[in-house]
Protein backbone atom coordinates (compact mmCIF):
# COMPACT_ATOMS: atom_id res chain seq x y z
CA UNK A 1 0.00 0.00 0.00
CA UNK A 2 1.29 3.41 -0.72
CA UNK A 3 0.17 6.56 0.44
CA UNK A 4 -1.20 9.07 -1.63
CA UNK A 5 0.24 12.32 -2.59
CA UNK A 6 0.52 14.97 -0.97
CA UNK A 7 -1.62 16.88 -3.41
CA UNK A 8 -4.46 14.26 -3.06
CA UNK A 9 -4.08 14.42 0.65
CA UNK A 10 -4.60 18.72 0.33
CA UNK A 11 -7.83 18.44 -1.80
CA UNK A 12 -9.27 15.79 0.84
CA UNK A 13 -8.19 17.98 3.90
CA UNK A 14 -9.46 20.83 2.16
CA UNK A 15 -12.97 19.03 1.13
CA UNK A 16 -12.96 18.09 4.97
CA UNK A 17 -12.32 21.79 6.39
CA UNK A 18 -14.87 23.27 3.42
CA UNK A 19 -17.76 21.43 3.72
CA UNK A 20 -17.73 21.94 7.92
CA UNK A 21 -18.58 25.41 5.97
CA UNK A 22 -20.57 25.47 3.65
CA UNK A 23 -23.37 22.94 3.34
CA UNK A 24 -23.29 22.98 -0.23
CA UNK A 25 -20.16 23.05 -1.95
CA UNK A 26 -18.49 23.25 -5.09
CA UNK A 27 -14.97 22.23 -5.87
CA UNK A 28 -13.52 23.25 -8.73
CA UNK A 29 -10.34 21.03 -9.79
CA UNK A 30 -7.99 20.84 -12.72
CA UNK A 31 -9.85 17.50 -13.40
CA UNK A 32 -12.38 15.41 -11.31
CA UNK A 33 -10.59 11.94 -11.46
CA UNK A 34 -11.05 9.88 -8.45
CA UNK A 35 -11.42 12.86 -6.03
CA UNK A 36 -15.21 12.22 -4.79
CA UNK A 37 -14.61 8.08 -4.52
CA UNK A 38 -11.69 9.19 -1.98
CA UNK A 39 -13.69 11.42 -0.11
CA UNK A 40 -16.76 8.57 0.00
CA UNK A 41 -13.76 6.24 1.58
CA UNK A 42 -12.62 9.14 4.24
CA UNK A 43 -16.49 9.57 4.79
CA UNK A 44 -17.55 5.72 5.24
CA UNK A 45 -14.21 5.11 7.55
CA UNK A 46 -13.48 6.26 10.88
CA UNK A 47 -10.93 6.69 13.26
CA UNK A 48 -11.03 5.43 16.09
CA UNK A 49 -8.93 5.89 19.00
CA UNK A 50 -5.67 3.60 18.82
CA UNK A 51 -5.10 3.63 22.06
CA UNK A 52 -8.32 1.64 23.04
CA UNK A 53 -7.15 -0.74 20.68
CA UNK A 54 -4.24 -2.03 21.20
CA UNK A 55 -3.69 -5.96 21.51
CA UNK A 56 -3.86 -7.87 23.51
CA UNK A 57 -5.01 -5.57 26.79
CA UNK A 58 -8.55 -5.96 25.58
CA UNK A 59 -8.71 -9.16 24.02
CA UNK A 60 -9.51 -11.80 27.15
CA UNK A 61 -9.44 -15.55 26.31
CA UNK A 62 -13.32 -16.46 25.29
CA UNK A 63 -14.16 -13.46 23.88
CA UNK A 64 -16.21 -13.04 21.46
CA UNK A 65 -14.77 -10.95 18.39
CA UNK A 66 -16.04 -9.24 15.12
CA UNK A 67 -14.54 -8.52 11.71
CA UNK A 68 -17.07 -6.24 9.90
CA UNK A 69 -18.57 -6.16 6.72
CA UNK A 70 -20.64 -4.08 4.84
CA UNK A 71 -24.20 -5.62 5.49
CA UNK A 72 -23.08 -8.73 8.21
CA UNK A 73 -20.08 -9.35 10.91
CA UNK A 74 -18.27 -12.19 11.10
CA UNK A 75 -17.94 -13.90 14.62
CA UNK A 76 -15.54 -15.58 16.37
CA UNK A 77 -14.44 -16.57 19.65
CA UNK A 78 -10.71 -15.52 20.55
CA UNK A 79 -8.95 -19.46 22.09
CA UNK A 80 -5.66 -17.94 22.94
CA UNK A 81 -2.25 -18.05 21.78
CA UNK A 82 -1.16 -21.50 19.81
CA UNK A 83 2.29 -22.89 21.74
CA UNK A 84 3.78 -23.87 19.03
CA UNK A 85 3.27 -21.00 16.24
CA UNK A 86 2.82 -18.23 18.25
CA UNK A 87 -0.07 -17.08 16.67
CA UNK A 88 -3.66 -16.63 18.22
CA UNK A 89 -6.54 -19.41 17.79
CA UNK A 90 -9.64 -18.42 17.07
CA UNK A 91 -12.97 -20.57 16.81
CA UNK A 92 -16.35 -20.35 14.92
CA UNK A 93 -19.55 -21.67 16.94
CA UNK A 94 -21.13 -23.02 13.98
CA UNK A 95 -18.36 -26.11 13.04
CA UNK A 96 -15.42 -25.58 15.55
CA UNK A 97 -12.96 -24.42 13.53
CA UNK A 98 -10.23 -22.88 14.63
CA UNK A 99 -7.91 -20.84 12.79
CA UNK A 100 -4.11 -19.50 13.72
CA UNK A 101 -4.14 -15.73 12.49
CA UNK A 102 -1.40 -13.43 13.15
CA UNK A 103 -1.27 -10.54 15.99
CA UNK A 104 -2.43 -7.86 12.95
CA UNK A 105 -5.50 -9.32 11.99
CA UNK A 106 -6.59 -10.33 15.24
CA UNK A 107 -5.86 -6.30 16.21
CA UNK A 108 -8.14 -5.27 12.89
CA UNK A 109 -11.26 -7.55 14.89
CA UNK A 110 -14.17 -5.22 16.91
CA UNK A 111 -15.51 -6.11 20.05
CA UNK A 112 -19.05 -5.60 18.57
CA UNK A 113 -20.66 -6.23 15.36
CA UNK A 114 -20.95 -2.64 14.56
CA UNK A 115 -24.93 -2.39 14.22
CA UNK A 116 -24.92 -5.21 11.97
CA UNK A 117 -27.90 -7.73 12.23
CA UNK A 118 -26.53 -10.35 10.40
CA UNK A 119 -23.93 -12.38 12.31
CA UNK A 120 -22.52 -15.37 10.94
CA UNK A 121 -19.69 -17.70 12.70
CA UNK A 122 -18.08 -19.93 10.10
CA UNK A 123 -15.14 -20.99 9.70
CA UNK A 124 -15.52 -21.40 6.27
CA UNK A 125 -16.43 -17.78 5.61
CA UNK A 126 -13.37 -16.96 7.57
CA UNK A 127 -11.01 -18.70 5.69
CA UNK A 128 -12.78 -16.84 2.39
CA UNK A 129 -12.48 -13.16 4.38
CA UNK A 130 -8.80 -13.92 4.84
CA UNK A 131 -7.64 -15.34 1.47
CA UNK A 132 -10.06 -13.29 -0.92
CA UNK A 133 -8.41 -10.25 -0.99
CA UNK A 134 -6.07 -9.51 2.61
CA UNK A 135 -8.47 -6.85 3.34
CA UNK A 136 -7.37 -6.32 6.70
CA UNK A 137 -8.34 -2.58 7.87
CA UNK A 138 -5.55 -1.68 10.56
CA UNK A 139 -6.78 -1.61 14.04
CA UNK A 140 -7.22 2.49 14.21
CA UNK A 141 -9.89 2.70 11.49
CA UNK A 142 -13.38 1.30 11.27
CA UNK A 143 -16.24 1.00 9.45
CA UNK A 144 -18.58 3.22 9.95
CA UNK A 145 -21.98 2.54 11.53
CA UNK A 146 -23.39 6.22 10.59
CA UNK A 147 -27.08 5.46 9.57
CA UNK A 148 -28.71 8.14 9.93
CA UNK A 149 -28.62 9.11 6.87
CA UNK A 150 -28.49 8.09 2.77
CA UNK A 151 -25.43 8.98 0.55
CA UNK A 152 -26.39 9.51 -3.12
CA UNK A 153 -23.16 9.66 -5.55
CA UNK A 154 -24.31 11.20 -9.32
CA UNK A 155 -21.43 10.19 -11.68
CA UNK A 156 -20.79 9.22 -14.92
CA UNK A 157 -21.53 5.26 -15.37
CA UNK A 158 -18.40 4.57 -16.92
CA UNK A 159 -16.34 6.44 -14.58
CA UNK A 160 -17.65 4.39 -11.86
CA UNK A 161 -17.47 1.09 -13.12
CA UNK A 162 -13.73 1.71 -14.04
CA UNK A 163 -13.22 3.37 -10.39
CA UNK A 164 -14.83 1.48 -7.98
CA UNK A 165 -13.55 -2.14 -9.63
CA UNK A 166 -9.92 -0.52 -9.27
CA UNK A 167 -9.48 1.55 -6.41
CA UNK A 168 -8.61 -0.80 -3.02
CA UNK A 169 -8.24 0.76 0.25
CA UNK A 170 -6.51 -1.03 2.49
CA UNK A 171 -7.02 -3.63 -0.35
CA UNK A 172 -10.36 -3.79 -0.19
CA UNK A 173 -12.43 -3.51 -3.23
CA UNK A 174 -14.36 -0.19 -3.37
CA UNK A 175 -18.06 -2.14 -4.19
CA UNK A 176 -16.67 -4.35 -0.95
CA UNK A 177 -15.72 -2.17 1.60
CA UNK A 178 -19.49 0.27 0.74
CA UNK A 179 -22.99 -0.97 1.26
CA UNK A 180 -23.87 -0.07 -2.48
CA UNK A 181 -26.63 -0.06 -4.79
CA UNK A 182 -26.80 1.20 -8.72
CA UNK A 183 -29.76 3.01 -9.66
CA UNK A 184 -30.58 2.87 -13.27
CA UNK A 185 -33.34 5.05 -15.30
CA UNK A 186 -35.30 1.82 -15.64
CA UNK A 187 -35.49 0.41 -11.91
CA UNK A 188 -38.39 1.62 -10.00
CA UNK A 189 -36.89 2.64 -6.49
CA UNK A 190 -38.86 2.26 -3.96
CA UNK A 191 -36.36 2.18 -0.75
CA UNK A 192 -37.38 -1.50 0.27
CA UNK A 193 -33.59 -2.63 -0.32
CA UNK A 194 -32.34 -0.16 1.97
CA UNK A 195 -30.54 -1.46 5.16
CA UNK A 196 -31.22 -0.06 8.34
CA UNK A 197 -27.94 -1.22 10.26
CA UNK A 198 -25.06 0.27 7.91
CA UNK A 199 -24.43 3.29 5.74
CA UNK A 200 -25.71 3.45 2.39
CA UNK A 201 -24.58 4.47 -0.97
CA UNK A 202 -27.48 5.07 -4.28
CA UNK A 203 -25.38 5.55 -7.45
CA UNK A 204 -27.01 6.65 -10.27
CA UNK A 205 -25.84 8.52 -13.18
CA UNK A 206 -29.23 10.32 -14.23
CA UNK A 207 -30.50 13.55 -12.29
CA UNK A 208 -33.92 12.63 -12.66
CA UNK A 209 -33.17 9.45 -11.09
CA UNK A 210 -31.23 11.08 -8.09
CA UNK A 211 -34.89 13.00 -7.57
CA UNK A 212 -36.88 9.63 -7.45
CA UNK A 213 -34.55 8.64 -4.81
CA UNK A 214 -35.12 12.11 -3.15
CA UNK A 215 -38.76 11.55 -3.39
CA UNK A 216 -38.49 8.56 -1.88
CA UNK A 217 -36.15 8.49 1.00
CA UNK A 218 -37.18 9.07 4.55
CA UNK A 219 -33.34 10.23 5.86
CA UNK A 220 -31.50 13.72 5.17
CA UNK A 221 -29.39 12.85 2.37
CA UNK A 222 -25.35 13.35 1.82
CA UNK A 223 -25.21 13.96 -2.23
CA UNK A 224 -21.74 13.72 -4.19
CA UNK A 225 -21.38 14.12 -7.88
CA UNK A 226 -18.52 14.88 -10.17
CA UNK A 227 -19.60 16.05 -13.18
CA UNK A 228 -20.98 19.19 -14.21
CA UNK A 229 -23.32 17.95 -17.22
CA UNK A 230 -25.60 15.77 -14.31
CA UNK A 231 -24.94 18.46 -11.49
CA UNK A 232 -26.65 21.12 -14.01
CA UNK A 233 -29.36 18.44 -14.60
CA UNK A 234 -29.90 17.72 -11.29
CA UNK A 235 -29.86 21.40 -9.81
CA UNK A 236 -32.31 22.93 -12.89
CA UNK A 237 -35.40 20.01 -12.20
CA UNK A 238 -34.70 20.20 -8.20
CA UNK A 239 -37.67 21.58 -6.26
CA UNK A 240 -36.59 23.79 -3.25
CA UNK A 241 -38.58 20.56 -0.77
CA UNK A 242 -36.51 18.15 -2.72
CA UNK A 243 -33.21 20.28 -2.35
CA UNK A 244 -33.67 21.12 1.70
CA UNK A 245 -33.83 17.24 2.19
CA UNK A 246 -30.14 17.41 1.14
CA UNK A 247 -28.11 18.71 3.75
CA UNK A 248 -24.72 18.14 2.28
CA UNK A 249 -23.85 18.81 -1.26
CA UNK A 250 -20.49 18.48 -1.91
CA UNK A 251 -19.92 18.69 -6.35
CA UNK A 252 -16.16 18.36 -7.45
CA UNK A 253 -15.98 20.06 -11.52
CA UNK A 254 -13.35 20.21 -13.72
CA UNK A 255 -11.73 23.77 -14.31
CA UNK A 256 -13.25 23.12 -18.35
CA UNK A 257 -16.16 22.49 -17.22
CA UNK A 258 -17.44 24.93 -14.44
CA UNK A 259 -19.67 27.13 -16.71
CA UNK A 260 -21.66 24.23 -17.89
CA UNK A 261 -23.24 24.86 -14.18
CA UNK A 262 -25.13 27.65 -14.91
CA UNK A 263 -27.20 26.77 -11.52
CA UNK A 264 -24.64 27.04 -9.11
CA UNK A 265 -24.95 30.50 -7.78
CA UNK A 266 -28.76 30.36 -8.15
CA UNK A 267 -28.69 27.21 -6.01
CA UNK A 268 -26.44 28.92 -3.47
CA UNK A 269 -23.20 26.90 -3.89
CA UNK A 270 -20.24 28.10 -2.18
CA UNK A 271 -17.46 27.40 -5.29
CA UNK A 272 -13.67 27.08 -4.43
CA UNK A 273 -11.05 26.44 -6.04
CA UNK A 274 -7.28 24.80 -5.13
CA UNK A 275 -5.00 25.58 -8.17
CA UNK A 276 -2.72 28.60 -6.28
CA UNK A 277 -2.55 26.17 -3.19
CA UNK A 278 -1.47 23.08 -5.19
CA UNK A 279 1.70 24.98 -6.46
CA UNK A 280 3.49 24.58 -3.18
CA UNK A 281 3.52 20.81 -3.65
CA UNK A 282 6.11 20.00 -6.18
CA UNK A 283 6.40 16.54 -7.82
CA UNK A 284 7.79 13.90 -5.78
CA UNK A 285 10.47 11.92 -6.90
CA UNK A 286 10.27 8.22 -5.99
CA UNK A 287 12.24 5.23 -6.48
CA UNK A 288 9.38 3.06 -8.15
CA UNK A 289 6.58 3.95 -9.85
CA UNK A 290 3.06 2.52 -9.26
CA UNK A 291 0.24 1.98 -11.73
CA UNK A 292 -2.74 1.45 -9.94
CA UNK A 293 -6.02 3.82 -10.65
CA UNK A 294 -5.25 6.73 -7.48
CA UNK A 295 -1.18 6.76 -8.74
CA UNK A 296 -2.12 7.36 -12.18
CA UNK A 297 -4.50 10.24 -11.45
CA UNK A 298 -2.24 11.99 -9.50
CA UNK A 299 -0.24 13.46 -12.26
CA UNK A 300 -3.67 15.65 -12.92
CA UNK A 301 -2.81 17.89 -10.05
CA UNK A 302 1.39 18.24 -10.01
CA UNK A 303 1.27 21.55 -11.54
Amino acid sequence: MEPISHHLQLILGSINFLEDQYNRLNLVLPETTVIIYLKIICDYLEQTDSQQKQFPREISLGDKRYFIRPNFALEFEYKGICEFTKKSKISTSLDSSVIRVDKETLSSSHSNPGGRKKIISCGKKLHDYFNSEQDIIPPHIEVSNQTEFISILLTKKKNFDLYSENIHPFSINFKNLINMKYISKTDFFTGESLSENSMQLLVCSDGEVAIDILDTVDKPVKLYCDDANLANQLLSNLSDSDINKISQSIFISGSKDIKKINQIEKRKFTTYTLDGLMEEFKAEKLSLKFNDTVSKSEIFYII
